[in-house]
C-alpha cells in the first residue's frame, strides 16, 4: 500500500520530512487561497490544518503499512503459520526490515517442516524396529541384567544365555 513515488526514497527520515514539507506546502496554498478569497481568517485556519492532516494521513499510511502487515505476519507465525511474507517495496530501513522479515519466515519455515520430519521418522522408527532387533526389542525390560548385543548395535534386554 506504499506510495509508488515514496518508495524510491532511501530513508525513513528523508520520507519524514517530505511528509513535513507536503503538509505545510498544502497548508500555504490553502491558506493563500482562502486569504486572496477574503474567507473569514477564523475559517480558514481550521480548513487548512483539515486539509493538513489529511494530507499527512494519507502519506503516512502508505509508510507504516509494512509495518501493520508485519506484525500481522508475526503474530500467524506465532500461532504456526510460516507461509505468510510481507511486500517489500520500498528501498529504506522498512523495505530492508520486510526482506529481513522474508528470509526469516522462509528459515523459520524450512526449520518447522525439518523437525516435523524429523518427529515423523523418529516416532515411525520407534514404532516399527528394524527386522534383526524386532526379537530383542520385544522382550521384557525385567529380564536379566546381563544383556546381548543386538546384531544391530542396539542394547538388548534379551538375556544372554
Amino acid at each position: 500500500m506504499s506510495s509508488p513515488l515514496l518508495d524510491q526514497v532511501t530513508s525513513v527520515k528523508v520520507k519524514l520530512g517530505l511528509l513535513v514539507a507536503v503538509s505545510v506546502t498544502v497548508a500555504s496554498v490553502v491558506a493563500a487561497v482562502g486569504v486572496g478569497g477574503g474567507v473569514p481568517f477564523w475559517l480558514s485556519i481550521p480548513v487548512t490544518v483539515a486539509l493538513a492532516l489529511g494530507v499527512t494521513q494519507l502519506l503516512a499510511v502508505g509508510m507504516t503499512s509494512p509495518l501493520r502487515e508485519m506484525t500481522a505476519a508475526a503474530r500467524r507465525m506465532a500461532r504456526g503459520d510460516y507461509s505468510d511474507r510481507v511486500t517489500a517495496t520500498s528501498s529504506d530501513e522498512v523495505g530492508e526490515l520486510a526482506r529481513a522479515f522474508n528470509r526469516m519466515a522462509e528459515d523459520l519455515a524450512a526449520v518447522d517442516r525439518q523437525r516435523r520430519e524429523l518427529v515423523a521418522n523418529v516416532s515411525h522408527e520407534l514404532r516399527t524396529p528394524s527386522p534383526p532387533c524386532a526379537p530383542y526389542s520385544r522382550t521384557s525390560l525385567t529380564a536379566s541384567p546381563s544383556r546381548t548385543p543386538c546384531p544391530c548395535g542396539r542394547r538388548s534386554t534379551k538375556p544372554s544365555g
